[in-house]
C-alpha cells in the first residue's frame, strides 16, 4: 500500500513542477505590453515636446528689421496716420503701448512741423481758460501750452475730497463747461491721475494706483456724458510714482497730488512728447 502511494507521487511531481510557466509567461506578457506603452507614450511626449520646442524657438527667434516705409507707401496724415507699431526697437510709455521708432518719428517731423506752424492748438487755450477762469484765478489749476498739445494741471483738493474719487459737486458745473469746450474740438484728450506717497488702503482702493486711476476715470465718465466722444478720451493712473515736487512737505505733497488733461492735436504729438521726455531722463 505505501509502495502504491509513493508510485502516485511520483506521478504527479511532474505537473506540480510545470505550473510555473505558465505564471512566468503570463508575467513576461505583460511585462513586454507595459514597455510597449511605455514606448508609445514616449513617442507622443517626444512629438509633443518637439512641437512646443519649435513654437518657443520660432516665438524668440530674432526677427529681421522691415525697412522703413516710404512717404509714398505710408504717408501721414492726421491721427489715423500708418505706423508701424510692431518693430522691435519701439519704445514704451507709461501705458505699455509701443512707440514708433526714433527715425520713424524723424520722417514724421515733417508733418508735425506743418501742423504746428496752423497754431491750431491757441484756441483751445483761450476756450480753456474761460470755461476755468474762476479756479485759474483762485492759483488751483494750471494751464500750458506749445504748438500741438495743451496740458491743464488741477490739484485734487479742487476735485475730489481726501481719498475719494466722486467729483466735488462744487466743481462739477466748471468741469461741464470744460467738456463742452472740449468736445468743439476734434482732438485726443488723455487724462492722467497722481496721488502723493502716503499709502492708502481700505476696501475700494488698496493703493494709490487704484485712486489715480478712478480719480482719472471720474473725469473721463464726465466728459462723456457731457458730449465728449468716449473714443478720443483714455484714462491713466500713475499713483505716487511721478511727481513735480518733493513729498516731505505739504506744500509738496498737494503739488503730487493732481489730475492732468492733456490735448493732443494728434496721436503721433503725444508719442512725440513721451519719446522727448525719456530721452532726456535716458541724457541725465
Amino acid at each position: 500500500m505505501a509502495r502504491k502511494y509513493r508510485k502516485r507521487h511520483f506521478e504527479q511531481d511532474p505537473d506540480i513542477h510545470d505550473r510555473w510557466m505558465v505564471s512566468y509567461a503570463d508575467f513576461i506578457t505583460l511585462l513586454f505590453a507595459f514597455f510597449v506603452v511605455m514606448y508609445a507614450l514616449s513617442i507622443s511626449e517626444e512629438g509633443q515636446f518637439k512641437v512646443m520646442s519649435d513654437s518657443i524657438e520660432k516665438a524668440f527667434a530674432p526677427q529681421s528689421r522691415p525697412q522703413a516705409l516710404s512717404e509714398e507707401t505710408a504717408p501721414l496724415g492726421n491721427s489715423s496716420s500708418v505706423i508701424d507699431l510692431n518693430r522691435g526697437d519701439a519704445l514704451l510709455d507709461g501705458s505699455d503701448t509701443p512707440q514708433p521708432p526714433v527715425a520713424e518719428i524723424s520722417e514724421s517731423m515733417g508733418k508735425l512741423q506743418e501742423l504746428a506752424s496752423q497754431g491750431i492748438m491757441k484756441p483751445v487755450v483761450e476756450e480753456v481758460e474761460k470755461a476755468l477762469k474762476t479756479f485759474i484765478e483762485e492759483g488751483g489749476i494750471h494751464i500750458t501750452s506749445d504748438d500741438l498739445w495743451v496740458q491743464i494741471d488741477i490739484e485734487s483738493g479742487l476735485l475730489f475730497e481726501s481719498g475719494f474719487s466722486r467729483l466735488n459737486d462744487r466743481v462739477v458745473p466748471t468741469m461741464r463747461s470744460l467738456a463742452k469746450v472740449l468736445d468743439t474740438f476734434p482732438y485726443r484728450i488723455q487724462v492722467e491721475g497722481y496721488t502723493d506717497n502716503i499709502p492708502i488702503q481700505n476696501e475700494i482702493y488698496p493703493s494709490n494706483w487704484e485712486l489715480s486711476a478712478a480719480r482719472s476715470a471720474s473725469v473721463v465718465h464726465l466728459f462723456a456724458r457731457n458730449g465728449v466722444d468716449p473714443e478720443r478720451m483714455s484714462a491713466v493712473g500713475f499713483g505716487e510714482f511721478r511727481p513735480v515736487a518733493e513729498n516731505d512737505t505739504p506744500e509738496g505733497r498737494a503739488k503730487n497730488r493732481r489730475v492732468v488733461i492733456v490735448v493732443l492735436a494728434d496721436q503721433l504729438a503725444g508719442r512725440l512728447t513721451t519719446l522727448q521726455q525719456q530721452l532726456k531722463v535716458r541724457d541725465k
